[in-house]
Protein backbone atom coordinates (compact mmCIF):
# COMPACT_ATOMS: atom_id res chain seq x y z
CA UNK A 1 0.00 0.00 0.00
CA UNK A 2 1.60 3.53 -0.90
CA UNK A 3 1.14 6.89 1.70
CA UNK A 4 -1.71 7.99 -0.18
CA UNK A 5 -3.93 5.12 0.63
CA UNK A 6 -2.92 4.26 4.21
CA UNK A 7 -2.91 5.03 7.79
CA UNK A 8 -0.92 3.95 10.35
CA UNK A 9 -2.13 3.95 13.67
CA UNK A 10 -0.69 2.67 16.99
CA UNK A 11 -3.11 1.43 20.11
CA UNK A 12 -1.05 0.73 23.59
CA UNK A 13 0.69 -2.32 21.38
CA UNK A 14 -1.26 -3.01 18.82
CA UNK A 15 -0.42 -1.49 15.49
CA UNK A 16 -2.93 -1.05 12.83
CA UNK A 17 -2.17 -0.36 9.04
CA UNK A 18 -5.95 1.15 7.74
CA UNK A 19 -7.05 1.12 4.29
CA UNK A 20 -8.15 4.83 3.36
CA UNK A 21 -9.36 3.99 -0.54
CA UNK A 22 -11.63 1.14 1.21
CA UNK A 23 -12.87 3.55 4.34
CA UNK A 24 -13.69 6.50 1.71
CA UNK A 25 -15.63 3.59 -0.38
CA UNK A 26 -17.59 2.52 2.23
CA UNK A 27 -18.49 5.77 3.60
CA UNK A 28 -19.37 6.90 -0.59
CA UNK A 29 -21.85 3.62 -0.66
CA UNK A 30 -23.25 4.73 2.99
CA UNK A 31 -24.16 8.16 1.88
CA UNK A 32 -25.69 6.75 -1.54
CA UNK A 33 -28.11 4.26 0.59
CA UNK A 34 -29.32 6.98 3.15
CA UNK A 35 -29.89 9.22 -0.14
CA UNK A 36 -32.12 6.52 -1.64
CA UNK A 37 -33.87 5.84 1.59
CA UNK A 38 -34.60 9.40 1.88
CA UNK A 39 -35.72 9.46 -1.27
CA UNK A 40 -37.82 6.05 -1.15
CA UNK A 41 -39.78 7.44 1.93
CA UNK A 42 -40.05 10.59 0.09
CA UNK A 43 -42.06 8.60 -2.86
CA UNK A 44 -44.30 6.57 -0.03
CA UNK A 45 -45.45 9.73 1.15
CA UNK A 46 -46.38 11.18 -2.26
CA UNK A 47 -48.41 7.86 -3.19
CA UNK A 48 -50.19 7.75 -0.13
CA UNK A 49 -51.34 11.72 0.42
CA UNK A 50 -52.35 10.89 -3.59
CA UNK A 51 -54.44 7.88 -3.12
CA UNK A 52 -56.87 9.81 0.28
CA UNK A 53 -57.46 12.36 -2.39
Amino acid sequence: MNRENAKLVLDGNAFYEIDLACLRAKEKQKIQEQTAGSQNRQTAVRKKSTANK
